[in-house]
């Protein structure tokens, strides 16, 4: 009987792996596209609810904190929840990925700074982005991870021009990124 090598062995896994995130992945986007064009112009969310349940979720997953802090009171916006929730989810996983194990991490919502709109801010300490993303748009298959497909990024880019808001990524001058969301307040 012929065995494969231990090596091939783990590169099977890995590739399998990829293409069940790569499924994962074009199905939020199918499914995003299908959501916007039935329900965003009818659906209201509450960002402040959608962060506060994901952010129970994902420190009981990744068994890390994330620290939390709003300003304002009107966290309302036209867009489906479970299409917001995988937004913010994107993008507080991309923030713990980036901080490291022992990294911090701080999700910021605010309804008063940017007049008509409800801002999302996730800040980590990691290294920041890299200066081709900071001149771009983010864009398919760029990722700095290992096990990245860059897709996470780009999702949450393309979902926030079809609600008619903003993705806004910058470094931060004692290290780390800062990504902000805008999304356009209803009321």
């Amino acid at each position: 009987m012929i065995q494969a090598r231990p090596e091939k062995i783990e590169s099977r896994e890995l590739m399998a792996k990829a293409i069940e995130r790569l499924n994962h992945l074009a199905e939020d986007v199918l499914q995003t596209r299908k959501n916007l064009i039935s329900a965003a112009q009818s659906e209201v969310s509450n960002v402040a609810e959608v962060i506060i349940s994901n952010l129970e979720l994902l420190q009981v997953a990744r068994s890390r904190k994330v620290s939390f802090a709003q300003n304002g009171s009107n966290f309302q916006v036209r867009a489906p929840s479970k299409d917001l929730s995988r937004v913010i989810t994107i993008l507080i996983e991309n923030a713990l990925d980036a901080a490291g194990e022992y990294g911090f991490v701080q999700a910021r919502l605010d309804s008063q700074h940017k007049p008509g709109f409800v801002s999302i801010y996730i800040e980590d300490h990691g290294s920041g982005f890299p200066q081709s993303i900071l001149n771009s748009a983010p864009s398919d298959w760029h990722t700095t991870k290992p096990d990245g497909n860059g897709l996470g990024l780009k999702f949450v880019y393309n979902w926030s021009l079809e609600v008619g808001g903003k993705l806004e990524l910058s470094n931060l001058e004692r290290g780390g990124a800062l990504v902000s969301l805008h999304i356009p307040r209803v009321g």
